[in-house]
């Protein structure tokens, strides 16, 4: 178990990192909140040396309180891996605290701290106190007699009433975001063991079980808490059944998720949501009239009540940590999760930050290789990393966003700040380390962009307008160079250099991104150099001479939506050196949708964008 000397060790190392922080912050807030927690450090670690086993279970979980603020702290520069050193910390406390709690049965809360979390509940045997108290059993709480539970609709409809009117208590608010945060930063993490367990078990779901109980730690089994080291030794006893220690926590949570069966589930619909994670916990809070902590705590549907030894429920105690629908409803508020309101479906498919917008696994999977790696980050890409053109692609990424590094291949402090900016940016834990939510956030315009159209289009002409649109919504442009850049080797199929010209490889692109939307076969070849596009047009005979059309009745009516327009040489009257879509044809001019362009119409510029063209020295495509 961990002792008084293991407690003061965490204690003095979460000093050190405080202070080192305090050190290099130019924020006064961040400083006046430092230093708060250090004096916090220091009362813990005066008390820390006379701790029974009790006390020094409030201790740790004190401590853990502290490092998850001074992490939700953390918004200036320089970041130096602090975060990723106090999650790394918090881990060890979250080991300590599973170790301390198997020799404590019961704690109430004090104005102190926190009693500290159970061990996790057991997964064949719900358990009724949340991680902040003890892990009751049904058999303990509830006696002989089990609680009378409604009917499923009646049960359903009572969750939907409570979700739908839930509110955080406005002094929890911060604390709740603070913890949100810690979900969706691991959310990769969670996706991972529910694969693994198998069915379609949300990574949410996982992620929520972990938080109450285990306190985030990666150190122990999901099932009971006992250490990774070795199968476990409490119920259920001997798992996995299958590898050998130590296990990894994916393995470990994935054969716990299996064991409780929710691998095959298939309704994982908001009540059916609510009704697992109470089951899990226990139905004892019914049979005294208490809404379950485990589900409403820091909700104004919650103020007191809570068992805190086995068997033994206090009336005025008050759980000190956050239920798992609060957290849920927390997701929702922050948009990790979404809601579809008329089936009360959850998803989260898309990450925090990409706005709804990951591409359905279905039509990711018809992409083009070379688009499919745009998209794809195998692993996480931290400071030091040698994986250059993964590299290159976060820094090209940080700068199109806004958040300008060198785009060298070179993951330095540069780019570890850049990241971390974005990170802060958009609502993610700032750690400057890329991992599969950070990739998704700097790569949602391209999601965005190649996502199927939003209902159905009319024909060609209009799927064409409305792709392009889509693309033009996100500001498609060069980084990192003439002719570079994730947009760049979008539209020339993995090419890219000064030598990549790209304004027909754009037009060419969003033709055949409309063609598929409709499940038509892309209308013209794909060229990449405007002469091969005139030349094709003219063998099939869907070129059009600019000069043929003389009234503004015949440009308007020859040329729809969609059509392609190419400019002739001043010099050269038999070499077209850019081309376009026509987004509308007018009396005077036509309206554009170009890339390889920029404010002045340059054939060779930085970016797709519309443009107003007058009809000189302009010839035109048909598509159809």
């Amino acid at each position: 178990m961990a002792t008084s000397t293991d407690t003061l060790r965490l204690i003095l190392e979460a000093e050190m990192l405080l202070f080192e922080r305090l050190d290099v912050t130019t924020d006064p807030a961040e400083k006046q909140s430092l230093r708060t927690q250090i004096e916090e450090l220091g009362q813990l670690r005066a008390r820390a040396i006379f701790d029974d086993t009790l006390q020094r279970a409030n201790t740790l979980n004190a401590l853990s309180d502290t490092l998850t603020g001074t992490i939700a702290g953390i918004r200036t520069q320089p970041l130096n891996g602090i975060a990723r050193r106090i999650e790394d910390l918090l881990d060890n406390v979250g080991f300590a605290l599973a170790d301390s709690a198997a020799n404590v049965r019961g704690a109430l809360s004090t104005d102190e701290a926190e009693p500290a979390p159970a061990a996790p509940a057991k997964l064949h045997e719900p358990a009724l106190a949340v991680a902040g108290g003890t892990a009751a059993t049904l058999a303990d709480s509830a006696t002989a007699t089990a609680p009378a539970l409604p009917e499923a609709e009646v049960l359903a409809k009572e969750y939907e009433e409570l979700f739908g009117s839930c509110a955080v208590r406005s002094e929890r608010v911060q604390e709740v975001r603070r913890i949100t945060a810690r979900l969706a930063a691991k959310s990769a993490v969670y996706e991972d063991a529910a694969a693994a367990a198998g069915g379609n078990i949300p990574w949410y779901f996982v992620g929520i079980i972990h938080a109450l109980e285990s306190s985030f730690s990666f150190s122990t089994h999901l099932h009971n808490g006992d250490p990774l080291t070795a199968h476990t030794v409490r119920v259920p006893t001997g798992h996995p059944k299958s590898g050998s220690p130590p296990f990894s926590w994916k393995d470990s949570a994935a054969d716990a998720l299996r064991l409780k069966k929710f691998h095959l589930e298939t309704d994982w619909a908001l009540p059916k949501l609510l009704e697992r994670w109470e089951r899990y916990n226990g139905w004892g809070y019914r049979k005294r009239g208490t809404r379950s902590p485990y589900l409403w705590s820091f909700s104004t549907h919650y103020a007191k009540g809570k068992f805190v030894a086995d068997g033994r429920y206090d009336p005025e105690a008050v759980s000190g940590q956050c239920g798992a629908a609060v957290l849920l409803w927390q997701l929702l508020q922050d948009g990790i999760v979404s809601l579809d309101s008329k089936r009360n479906a959850l998803s989260a498919e898309a990450a925090l930050g990409t706005r709804g917008a990951v591409l359905p696994p279905q039509t990711k999977s018809a992409l083009p290789s070379y688009v499919r790696a745009e998209l794809d980050l195998s692993d996480e890409v931290a400071e030091g990393s040698r994986k250059k053109e993964a590299v290159r692609r976060i820094q090209e990424w940080c700068t199109l966003h806004g958040f300008g590094t060198k785009v060298d291949g070179d993951f330095g402090a540069g780019t570890r700040d850049a990241v971390r900016d974005f990170q802060v940016a958009r609502g993610l834990l700032g750690t400057g380390i890329v991992d599969v939510r950070t990739w998704a956030a700097l790569t949602a315009p391209l999601h965005r962009a190649l996502a199927p159209l939003d209902g159905a289009a009319a024909g060609l002409h209009s799927a064409v307008i409305a792709v392009s649109r889509q693309h033009l919504k996100e500001h498609p442009r060069e980084a990192g160079g003439d002719n570079r850049g994730p947009w760049v080797r979008l539209y020339m199929a993995g090419k890219e250099g000064s030598d990549q010209a790209w304004c027909a490889g754009f037009v060419c692109f969003l033709l055949q991104q409309a063609a598929l939307a409709l499940g038509q076969d892309m209308p013209l070849r794909r060229q990449v150099g405007v002469d091969a596009l005139v030349a094709d047009a003219k063998r099939d005979g869907r070129f059009v001479q600019g000069d043929s059309l003389r009234s503004s009745e015949a440009r308007i009516s020859r040329l729809p939506a969609g059509s392609l327009f190419v400019i002739r040489s001043t010099t050269n009257p038999n070499d077209w050196i850019h081309t376009g879509l026509v987004a509308e044809a007018r009396a005077e001019s036509f309206l554009t949708i170009e890339g390889n362009t920029n404010s002045d119409g340059s054939r060779n510029g930085f970016e797709a964008t519309t443009r107003s063209r007058s009809y000189k020295q302009a010839d035109f495509v048909l598509i159809a």
